[in-house]
């Protein structure tokens, strides 16, 4: 089977071009069970600013707000929430209506809100339309889905506006009322899909599928299930690895563009026009995050390609390599392996490309480096499938355990280093491996095939 260009959907998995603004705020624990809605004690480990919302009573104040609107949410309560939204600001009910409608979709098992103690003053015009008090808070949100491995938590900047008026519906014990989510400072941060645009939510047993609008969601869902249950046949067989702690399923997010892709992503508009999906850690402490995959749809336009991309990117999420110490070559050749293996028919057409330049130029000195996958387009294709190809040699010279074997030492190792791996599950050392890999390159490209 012919599949044009599917090289570069693959070399599009990469890491984004800036890394998540981290957030300031200390993390809560993650909640064991069930559903959890709203805020833990606001008094401790909260950064102090200048400003109307700089001090404790105003802190505990803001999170009274925010722990009956995380109720209101979590029990779609449509009164109660509509009581703590400002009507001084109509153009922000809208996007409060499409929040809440967004969270009863989703039904998070864990939703909480916390503010950090940082504020920000308006604009003149805000405070004349909302009234001098107004300012706006930064909060911490927690969320968590059916498949995630923990919370994820994300910073948003909340308008908030003392309102006590006739029938405001002042039960927030402060006078406080939800006015907006557009004054936030400068600057980029990762953002929920379900804060930015209406979404729809699919799942069954093995993935969570979140799309914008105009995402065709049965389609994904059947990708994303399809590969979490090839990779996690691939891996039951295997030695002991990553991929043990893996629940088994995914989260896959699919927002209407790429601008909401680079939104959910924290980066600048235009950075990630050649990004094709990405495992993202999705939290300010990327130990601790979920990993969940994220798409920009426009650049998987062939079926055949999004099943091996997703295939791909799920072996991210089973070995949580966004966690490795172990070099980019490894991380990406190893995911390409697992995909590639469940679509046979598609390998030759993978490594064209390559196997010409080896044939009009020779084998590559070394194994790709780090810094080689920051490149253009045409050259990630070649660096995708130099990794690809090093741990297809591995497994067909030495076997397929042996290269799992191989990837979990690597990966268990704090500095990444495969000398010492190559050594117990090869018998051989590193330049012994790459020796051995140039070899495999020149005989296949003499044959014009794999």
């Amino acid at each position: 089977m012919a599949v044009a260009g599917l090289v570069g959907l693959l070399a599009g998995c990469s890491t984004p071009s800036a890394p998540p603004v981290p957030t300031t705020s200390a993390t809560h624990a993650p909640t064991s069970a069930g559903r959890s809605t709203g805020v833990a004690s606001p008094s401790d480990g909260r950064p102090s600013s200048t400003g109307v919302a700089g001090n404790p009573d105003r802190i505990r104040a803001d999170d009274r707000l925010l722990n009956r609107l995380a109720t209101a949410l979590g029990d779609q309560d449509s009164t109660a929430f509509g009581a703590l939204i400002t009507d001084r600001d109509p153009k922000f009910t809208g996007t409060a209506r499409m929040i809440f409608a967004n969270l009863g979709r989703l039904s998070p098992t864990v939703l909480q809100l916390r503010a950090t103690g940082r504020t920000a003053a308006l604009g003149r015009q805000r405070r004349a339309l909302l009234g001098p008090g107004a300012y706006a808070a930064e909060v911490q949100l927690r969320w968590q889905v059916p498949g995630d491995r923990a919370p994820s938590d994300q910073t948003v900047w909340m308008t908030f506006t003392p309102d006590k008026r006739t029938g405001a519906g002042d039960d927030t014990g402060t006078g406080l009322r939800w006015a907006g989510v557009t004054d936030a400072p400068g600057g980029h941060r990762p953002t929920p899909i379900w804060w930015l645009e209406p979404i729809r939510v699919d799942h069954d047993q093995h993935a969570t599928v979140i799309g914008g609008p105009g995402v065709e969601l049965t389609s994904w869902l059947g990708r994303a299930d399809r590969a979490a249950r090839d990779v996690s046949v691939q891996f039951a067989s295997a030695p002991d690895g990553p991929w043990r702690r893996w629940n088994g399923r995914l989260v896959v997010i699919i927002p209407s563009s790429e601008n909401r892709l680079e939104q959910l992503l924290g980066v600048k508009k235009g950075t990630e026009a050649a990004l094709a999906a990405i495992s993202w850690p999705d939290g300010s402490q990327t130990a601790a995050a979920p990993i969940r995959i994220m798409i920009n749809s426009g650049n998987l336009q062939p079926d055949l390609g999004a099943r091996i991309v997703l295939t791909h990117e799920a072996v991210h999420v089973a070995t949580a390599s966004p966690t490795s110490a172990a070099p980019t070559w490894l991380i990406e050749g190893f995911a390409d392996y697992v995909a590639y293996r469940d679509y046979p028919d598609a390998q030759q057409a993978a490594a064209r490309a390559l196997l010409q330049r080896v044939s009009d130029s020779g084998a590559p000195r070394q194994l790709p480096t780090d810094r080689d996958f920051t490149g253009s387009a045409e050259d990630l294709d070649l660096v995708y499938a130099q990794s690809w190809l090093a741990c297809r040699y591995l497994a067909r010279r030495y076997g397929s355990d042996a290269l799992f074997a191989f990837y979990a030492a690597v990966n268990r190792s704090a500095s990444g280093q495969i000398d010492a791996a190559a050594r117990t599950a090869f018998g051989i050392d590193q330049d012994q491996l790459v020796a051995g890999w140039r070899n495999y390159l020149s005989a296949a490209a003499r044959r014009r095939q794999l």
